[in-house]
């Protein structure tokens, strides 16, 4: 915060938690921690005036500054923290650097001093940090008590204190009830989720395993580079990238749930 702050008690705050996983193993990879840092720097979350931001070390803290005044502002709230997170996931993509967040709600308190920048603590807080460290997965989550405010964001039950959050909403769109698996990307080369179909499909492939090319799909591509109609312009990636990933399940594709990290 860039100014001392009067009230000095904790307030109601609705609080983005974002822990970054195997950050030990990040800082001892030359340059990664800045490449990460640089990231999360030119996130979209520190042109919004609503929101404060605190980073230290491997956490990431983000919380309304504002008090909601009314139902329709809390629903705002709700959304924009889900789409901090969403930003952060998909400008990660490729690097592979991984993380873990929770939205709760509760009393959070965020002030300076004259020789401590940051003072922050609170429930909000402590409740964020046990609930992360106890999911064995990634992704984002939410507590119960926030989610009938997310009527943008799909949310699954997690367990019985907390929902996984579809941030990956591209996928959510892709549901061909009538059409066999896999799906011919020619249906989607004439839409723009294609572009975020392809990056939610890489990150859940890489975070699968699935590292290698089946054989078929290698046999597609090079008959269709022969054919000389395979999509151009950039999108022939993308193409294929769709054609490997639809080969998962049907269920796997069209709700993709939550994953546990890599060890």
């Amino acid at each position: 915060m860039g100014e001392q702050t009067e009230k000095k008690q904790p307030e109601e705050r609705f609080l983005l938690y974002i822990d970054i996983l195997n950050f030990s193993n990040l800082v001892l990879q030359k340059g990664k921690v800045e490449e990460l840092y640089k990231i999360i720097n030119d996130l979209n979350v520190h042109r919004h005036d609503v929101f404060n931001t605190i980073i230290f070390s491997d956490t990431i803290l983000v919380y309304n500054r504002l008090h909601a005044r009314g139902l329709r502002e809390i629903h705002y709230i709700v959304m924009f923290l889900c789409e901090f997170a969403q930003d952060l996931f998909y400008r990660l993509i490729g690097r592979d650097i991984y993380f873990r967040a929770y939205i709760t709600v509760g009393e959070f308190a965020h002030y300076s001093m004259k020789n401590i920048k940051d003072v922050f603590y609170g429930d909000a807080l402590i409740e964020a940090y046990r609930a992360e460290k106890a999911i064995q997965a990634m992704g984002l989550f939410m507590s119960n008590r926030v989610v009938p405010y997310s009527d943008i964001f799909k949310t699954k039950r997690f367990n019985r204190n907390c929902h996984f959050v579809y941030i990956m909403q591209s996928l959510l769109g892709v549901s061909f009830e009538r059409e066999d698996y896999p799906i011919d990307p020619i249906l989607l080369l004439d839409t723009d989720q294609i572009w975020f179909v392809a990056y939610d499909l890489g990150i859940y492939r890489s975070s699968t395993g699935r590292r290698t090319i089946p054989r078929s799909v290698r046999e597609y591509e090079r008959n269709m580079r022969l054919r000389g109609n395979f999509c151009r312009s950039g999108t022939e990636d993308l193409c294929l990238r769709w054609k490997i990933a639809a080969s998962i399940p049907k269920r796997s594709v069209v709700a993709i749930g939550p994953r546990r990290p890599r060890a």
